[in-house]
Parts: structure tokens; sequence; C-alpha cells
């Protein structure tokens, strides 16, 4: 017997060049996003709609109106919800 798990699978949190990882945190009326390393950052609704896209150098506050969100950030993928 052993409480020890192994897996192959990835963590889900990405690395940028320098070593620091990503951060999506939500916050009240935007989403920000650190150490995105010039990360291509993209921002979807629900519906499939996009309502930001841009690369972000270092860390980006992103102003939305309050809701649901979809934040991508070079292919990985958070769901935030805007307060």
């Amino acid at each position: 017997y052993s409480n020890t798990y192994l897996s192959e699978a990835g963590t889900g949190i990405e690395t940028v060049a320098n070593g620091q990882s990503v951060v999506v945190v939500p916050a009240s009326g935007c989403v920000k996003v650190l150490n995105a390393g010039g990360a291509l950052v993209r921002v979807f609704t629900p519906s499939g709609n996009m309502v930001y896209a841009d690369s972000v150098a270092d860390s980006a506050s992103i102003s939305l109106a309050k809701g649901v969100y979809m934040v991508d950030v070079n292919g990985r993928t958070s769901k935030i919800i805007v307060r």
C-alpha cells in the first residue's frame, strides 16, 4: 500500500521564459494578468465573443463588466468571475 500518486499530467500552470508562472486574478471590475512575459492574452465571454486580445509584456489590468469570462494565455484557459 502506498499513498503516493504519480502522474504524467501537467499542473495547469504555465511557466514563461523568465521562470515565473503566469497568474490570472479576477478583481473588482477587471482581471489582472501577472508575469505574462510577452504572452498573447485573450478574453472571451461565455458565448464566445472575444472582448480583449493583446500581447502583455509583463502585467496588465483589463477592465471588464461584471460577469463570467474565459481568459486564454498562450493556449491555457482560465474561467474567472468579475464582480
